[in-house]
């Protein structure tokens, strides 16, 4: 943040405030967006009047930590998409043997009636 003068009075740089951007710190300078290219990548630097002119804000954002953010986002959005669908799977998976399994045993005895064989004990499996 600077003042009315252009100095500034606030930054976040933990290696002072950078030369460069010094210049663009002066109101005459002042832009809505300006790209700065560092040692520390690309910065985008965003420029705001405070109040009637009293001073202005100066954000700026790195463009490579902007986009490191994003692609981690990015890989653990793919992570929880994975993990839901190996869920998923899981819970059809036993709906399906829970919905089925009576009908397969109704197929296996109606087997064996077809065979011939008569003697089927009840097993638990009905209740008279």
């Amino acid at each position: 943040m600077t003042d009315s003068d252009g100095i500034v009075l606030v930054h976040t740089f933990e290696d002072g405030f950078p030369i460069a951007l010094q210049n663009m710190s002066k109101p005459s300078n002042a832009q809505r967006e300006f790209i700065f290219y560092s040692d520390r990548g690309v910065i985008h630097e965003f420029d705001a009047p405070l109040l009637e002119n009293v001073g202005y804000v100066h954000m700026g954002l790195s463009e490579t930590r902007v986009r490191n953010q994003i692609q981690e986002s990015s890989e653990r959005l793919l992570l929880l998409a994975l993990l839901a669908f190996i869920l998923w799977g899981v819970f059809i998976s036993f709906t399906g043997r829970w919905f089925t399994e009576p009908v397969f045993r109704l197929t296996e005895g109606a087997k064996r009636i077809n065979k011939g064989i008569l003697d089927q004990k009840n097993r638990g499996h009905l209740k008279r």
